[in-house]
């Protein structure tokens, strides 16, 4: 109904979002200055979350690393701003939260994480590759007498979102290796020659609201994506080539990258 709605009242608006999306989210956040490729990169994992599961990865995650204070999360929820309740946003992921998240399905959703942090590696990590999360969360039960007891319940949420987190250090050990591998790890780093706009726009920054209209059209847009796209052989075949170079400066297997690029190559 929603997609009938938007295309009922407002045509000229989707018209102007299907002819070209990516003008469309760049031109309503103006208010980051430099940084695109990011704007663009959080773009393409909440387009991701429409893609039907396919056996693996089957969403664009990433992760963005870099300083205190340079702007990732900022950036990061310029483009959020738009997509709304689809977002799970969190400072931290433990087993009691994803026990109680109010939701059906990580399935159409993006989950954005600030700041991650070793306690909710395990969980982020299965999120990106399983078909669905389980945790065991403890809570009181009444039994027929009225005596009130503590009991342990299985709690499982099916679907896989798409994740975007965050860190500000660069160490590697086996946990984080084994989530880097899942995601399109981003380096951002404040462009020297835009830090005269960027202390500007920091200083005109005011409060931006989100146009309802804007927030509706941007939903049917985003419902109205295919789940899938046929990728041409001559594609196929350039990506297999580029994995063959860079195998030559690897050990590691590359079906995880491989992964990544399929995915990408959908979204777009």
């Amino acid at each position: 109904p929603l997609i009938d709605y938007v295309k009922r009242r407002f045509p000229d608006r989707l018209a102007e979002i299907e002819k070209d999306p990516i003008k469309w989210i760049m031109e309503r956040t103006k208010e980051i200055v430099g940084y695109e490729r990011l704007k663009l990169l959080t773009f393409l994992a909440v387009v991701s979350t429409r893609m039907e599961r396919v056996m693996g990865m089957s969403r664009v995650h990433i992760m963005l690393v870099g300083g205190s204070g340079v702007g990732k999360s900022t950036t990061v929820k310029s483009v959020l701003k738009f997509a709304g309740d689809i977002v799970v946003a969190s400072t931290r992921i433990t087993k009691n939260a994803l026990g109680y998240l109010p939701i059906d399905s990580f399935d159409g959703r993006v989950l954005f994480v600030e700041q991650i942090d070793r306690q909710g590696m395990n969980y982020i990590r299965e999120m990106m590759t399983e078909e669905k999360i389980c945790t065991v969360v403890t809570e009181k039960d009444t039994d027929e007498s009225g005596k009130e007891r503590h009991v342990s319940r299985q709690r499982c949420i099916e679907g896989q979102p798409a994740v975007i987190t965050t860190s500000v250090v660069d160490d590697i050990d086996v946990d984080k290796e084994q989530i880097f591998n899942r995601m399109l790890k981003v380096y951002v780093k404040t462009d020297p020659s835009l830090e005269n706009v960027v202390w500007r726009s920091i200083m005109n920054r005011s409060k931006t609201e989100v146009s309802p209209v804007d927030a509706m059209v941007f939903r049917a847009w985003l419902l109205s994506r295919p789940t899938h796209a046929r990728i041409p052989e001559n594609v196929i075949d350039a990506v297999i080539n580029f994995m063959k170079k860079l195998k030559e400066y690897t050990r590691e297997p590359l079906n995880r990258v491989v992964e990544i690029a399929r995915n990408l190559i959908i979204v777009v």
